[in-house]
């Protein structure tokens, strides 16, 4: 069984754009989806991921901070890294709900 996943980037600040927009891969094995970012940002903030079907609206997957840990993921198969440039979604032991389009997004942390 071969999936396909589309990665898109969503702009809410600076720049962020997939790194290619069509990935495919197998069932049982992992695949790696990459946005590059660029950012003026001097403090921190948070590269997020999405994943969306075609029939619904986008669905939370987890953030990473440019310093520090990932917040728990909805999916326990998903996890990412981040770097000064870019950020990973790794995802492990892919299954057919897997296919879907991911959305890589950036965003200022903001302290309330």
């Amino acid at each position: 069984m071969i999936k396909q996943f589309f990665v898109s980037g969503d702009v809410w600040a600076d720049s962020i754009q997939p790194k290619d927009y069509h990935v495919f891969a197998e069932e049982g094995t992992e695949v790696y989806l990459y946005c590059n970012y660029s950012t003026t940002y001097t403090t921190a903030y948070y590269l997020h991921w999405y994943r969306q079907y075609d029939y619904g609206g986008p669905q939370f997957i987890l953030h990473k901070a440019n310093k520090g840990s990932s917040s728990k993921a909805a999916v326990d198969r998903f996890e990412s890294e981040v770097n000064s440039s870019s950020t990973v979604l790794i995802i492990t032991d892919l299954k057919l709900e897997d296919t879907a389009t991911y959305h890589c997004a950036l965003a200022e942390a903001t302290v309330r």
